[in-house]
Parts: structure tokens; sequence; C-alpha cells
């Protein structure tokens, strides 16, 4: 395990925990936590933050992510995935995703925007 996988397993528990996580500068991304399962080739949404923009789009636990703009997740590590979903304030990211109930796939364009859990 790297040192930046335990960091983001800490931040996650500490979130879920319910206590502050603060980060200098703050995270700039549309307010989801993505992770990968054992039977997951595409990235999966894990968590979607209150108020964010991933939050205003409608997405929601469980939606699969295809692509993020034109990169498959299926052939990108999860960190490689964070740092394409991530970007600098006021930027797009196109989500490709598909709902594992329906089986429909739909695309959403999301402005990145500072992140501050609560």
């Amino acid at each position: 395990m790297t040192a930046r996988n335990l960091l983001l397993i800490v931040c996650l528990l500490a979130l879920l925990a319910g206590a502050p996580v603060f980060a200098d500068p703050p995270i700039v991304g549309i307010g989801i936590v993505v992770g990968r399962g054992p039977a997951d080739t595409a990235l999966r949404v894990i968590q979607v933050l209150p108020n964010t923009p991933a939050a205003a789009g409608g997405v929601v636990v469980d939606l699969l992510i295809n692509k993020i703009d034109d990169a498959p997740t299926a052939m990108l590590s999860v960190e490689d995935c964070v740092g394409l979903i991530r970007g600098p304030e006021g930027t797009t990211v196109r989500l490709e995703l598909l709902d594992p109930v329906t089986n429909k796939t739909r695309t959403i364009v999301l402005t990145r925007a500072p992140i501050h859990p609560q």
C-alpha cells in the first residue's frame, strides 16, 4: 500500500466518521469518492458529497463511470481517474455514467469547484 493510498483511506474514514478533513489548498473537483471493487472494471461512485457539482448534477452512489472525458476508466488506476476528475476551478469534466440497475448510459458535464467536506 502506498502512502497516497493510505492517506486516501484515512481521509475517507474521517469523512465517514463525520470528522472535518481540511485540505490546504482546498481540493477542486466535483465532490465524489470513487473506487473499484473486485468485480468492477469501471470506476464506481462510493459517495457523493452534499452541495457539490456531482450532487447538483444527479450523480448517485453505485453509478459506474465508464469514461472521464474521452479516457476509459477500465484502462486507468483509481489514482489516475481521480487526477482526471480533479482540475482547475471553473473547468469542466465530462463523465459517461452507467446505471448498473437499468443498464442505461448517460453523459454529463460538470464544472469543477472547491470541495468543502461537511
